[in-house]
């Protein structure tokens, strides 16, 4: 028995959290359980476990573990370890945007702000916001009708003289005993119903203390709270009324697409969409649609004030975990107004998922497009590097030839832009001067027709590299057919995966480069371009025999 099987062998029949480790004392994965022995000893046999897991297993060697009194106490420190951490074999979860928070402080005298971080239990946090630009503009228009303050002062303290935030009407000066705790603690609670779209409740709340100031003779309150109204209203009208039947919700919906994954967040106030964000996960992460579910919720739930919840939360899944995350997010709340986790059936509700599930579609088809294209431009620099040339092969050109004993021959032409096919310089060329096999003739007959149009950026743009499938005889047709063109060219050997460059010893590039990998999707898309079309012509000719 190892020393890791000796401790699972050993752990408590608890709730916890488990750490598995690697040779360097590294963490490489966090969970938690509601029975640590029985959770942690599933991982002990190897040929129940998905390959991911099973790579896990084979790097750890070392366990730590920590007993919580609950499994929603689990789910919370499971969800700071590995923000904590973030181990390799954890779902990791991706978004397009850097994602910023709106707090409020739990002080005598609260204060406002913006932070990325959501792990202070002193503030209340409100978010995420998806733009920094406009979240600065949002927190001074706030400010504008509740000043409160922005400063890091330990009220109360001493008086001191009040800052220009005063002056300017963004501040009501707690620091200067310019407002009572009173009066102050008033204004925070109408804030915090604004920061949790509560509009309604926040407007009968602001024409109440209008009429009972203006009845007090008091009218230059009763004028301040006239224009927060009016602000209020303009904040509001410019967002998406969702449906007046849905009050408060929260909807996830997940969408796969080629391993990828993306969730779709949307949160609805008052029946208005005051924020909808992506989050994603790849296909290195082996993740379920639940699995991924449940982790996008345990970041979200885990990080928020029980104050920003929503009445009920919409699923078209059931997340992983479920249970527990009921748990966390209810408690300490009264069995007639606990948060439920629901996949609706029907009516507005499975309308607000559909259009989550739909945004969610469009969202991760954009994702891997700007993940493509990161992709091929990193193969493409690389692949400058590895071949020495003298610019990046932002437009690359790839040739083949396909036949059977020379009858029916065709060349083919396809274009690459940026690391992705570009359709508009795809062409094929039918082989006329040869009808017995000869690679070597075919091959050129092809390249000097594609020279004739070499100044015709009307017929395809010139490329900076060509890619010519085969070996050395190969690159030297290309080579004496381009003689006098200032164009690099290469060639790829299909066997040994070899690069041949005039002048170079073959190149042998790791099989997990990008620039392999974008040479061998070049040469394969010229080969299945050139099959598909020799097809056709070959179909014809037998069609005549």
């Amino acid at each position: 028995m190892t020393e890791l099987e000796e401790k699972v062998k050993n752990l408590p029949l608890k709730p916890g959290v488990y750490l598995f480790k690697d040779p360097t004392g590294k963490v490489v994965y966090v969970g938690k359980a509601k029975c640590l022995r029985d959770r942690v000893s599933s991982y002990l046999d190897k040929s129940q476990l998905l390959p991911k897991v099973a790579a896990m297993m084979d790097h750890a060697c070392d366990l730590d573990f920590i007993v919580t009194y609950s499994a929603h106490e689990a789910l919370v420190l499971e969800n700071n370890l590995i923000k904590e951490y973030q181990p390799h074999y954890n779902i990791k979860l991706r978004d397009d945007k850097e994602y910023s928070f709106i707090f409020v402080s739990k002080e005598p005298f609260p204060r406002l702000g913006r932070t990325r971080r959501t792990d202070n239990p002193n503030f209340h946090y409100f978010g995420p916001y998806t733009r920094s630009e406009s979240l600065t503009t949002n927190i001074r228009t706030i400010r504008q009708f509740f000043p409160v303050r922005t400063c890091k002062l330990e009220l109360p303290e001493k008086k001191c003289r009040p800052c220009l935030d005063y002056h300017i009407g963004l501040c009501l000066a707690p620091c200067a005993n310019l407002t009572n705790h009173e009066e102050y603690q008033s204004m925070v609670a109408d804030l915090l119903l604004l920061l949790s779209g509560k509009y309604k409740k926040l407007e009968e709340t602001l024409h109440k203390k209008m009429t009972e100031a203006s009845a007090s003779l008091r009218f230059e309150e009763a004028a301040r709270l006239r224009e927060s109204i009016k602000n209020l209203s303009s904040i509001v009208s410019r967002q998406r009324v969702v449906s007046t039947e849905l009050s408060d919700r929260d909807a996830f919906a997940v969408f796969n697409n080629e391993n990828r994954a993306c969730v779709e967040y949307m949160k609805v106030r008052g029946g208005r969409l005051i924020l909808d964000m992506q989050m994603f996960a790849g296909s290195e992460d082996e993740a379920t649609p639940s699995e991924f579910l449940g982790a996008v919720m345990q970041q979200v739930y885990g990080s928020h004030d029980n104050i920003d919840l929503p009445s009920e939360i919409l699923v078209n899944v059931k997340p992983e975990g479920e249970k527990e995350l009921f748990e966390f997010i209810n408690q300490g709340r009264e069995l007639l107004r606990q948060i439920k986790i629901v996949q609706p059936k029907r009516g507005d509700k499975v309308q607000l998922l559909k259009m989550a599930e739909t945004n969610a579609k469009h969202h991760l088809s954009e994702h891997m497009r700007r993940e493509t294209l990161a992709l091929g431009k990193n193969a493409i620099i690389q692949l400058q590097e590895a071949l020495g040339l003298k610019k990046p092969p932002f437009l690359i050109e790839g040739y083949d030839i396909a036949n059977i004993q020379g009858k029916g021959a065709v060349g083919s032409q396809v274009s690459f832009k940026d690391g992705r096919p570009n359709k508009k310089g795809y062409r094929i060329y039918k082989i006329k001067t040869k009808d017995t096999p000869d690679d070597y003739a075919m091959m050129r007959e092809t390249l000097e027709r594609r020279r004739t149009h070499w100044d015709d950026e009307e017929f395809a743009q010139k490329p900076d590299l060509l890619l010519i499938d085969g070996g050395m005889g190969q690159l030297n047709v290309a080579l004496d057919v381009f003689k006098g063109i200032d164009v690099e060219i290469a060639s790829l050997a299909k066997e040994e995966e070899l690069v041949m460059r005039k002048g170079m010893e073959p190149i042998r590039l790791p099989e997990t480069s990008p620039a392999l990998r974008l040479l061998q999707q070049i040469r394969d898309e010229s080969h299945r371009f050139a099959g598909k079309h020799f097809r056709t012509q070959h179909k014809k000719l037998s069609g005549l025999d």
